[in-house]
């Protein structure tokens, strides 16, 4: 028995409202600072130290873009806008958010999505079991019964 939802179960409110129901609820995620994701200790760490607040996924997202568009402006060795421009088409580069390469169109190849799973009240991240911090459980109690 599985529950699953895009962006929602992601979200802190959501498991605040829902409370005890909030748990064996998977969601999709593009990044969690507390997973194990490579770098999000590190940007959560100091993000927090900065302002004060844990960073969410929309700072992520932006923190990732300017780690891409800072290697692009690097291995261009210009600022010119089709030499960056080419160097974002053709480069291979790790960031916050995980893997960047793009097609001829723009469209993201490498980028993988993740999945999280509230338990005892905590979002964890469950798949890839590579970088997961606890297994997915499968509640006793079917949600149409609680």
């Amino acid at each position: 028995n599985a529950l699953a939802f895009t962006l929602g179960p992601a979200l802190v409110e959501f498991g605040d409202t829902r409370g005890p129901d909030a748990d064996g609820i998977l969601g999709v995620v593009a990044w969690m600072r507390g997973g194990n994701v490579p770098m999000s200790h590190d940007f959560s760490f100091r993000y927090k130290e900065k302002t004060g607040r844990n960073a969410g996924v929309h700072a992520a997202y932006g923190y990732a873009a300017g780690q891409v568009l800072e290697a692009a402006v690097r291995l261009a060795d210009s600022l010119d806008r089709d030499a960056v421009r080419a160097q974002l088409r053709e480069m291979k580069f790790g960031s916050l958010l995980g893997r960047y390469r793009v097609d001829d169109s723009g469209k993201q190849l490498a980028k993988r999505t993740y999945v999280m799973q509230w338990q005892d009240g905590r979002r964890l991240l469950v798949l890839p079991k590579q970088l997961r911090e606890d297994e997915i459980i499968y509640p006793l109690t079917p949600w149409s019964e609680r």
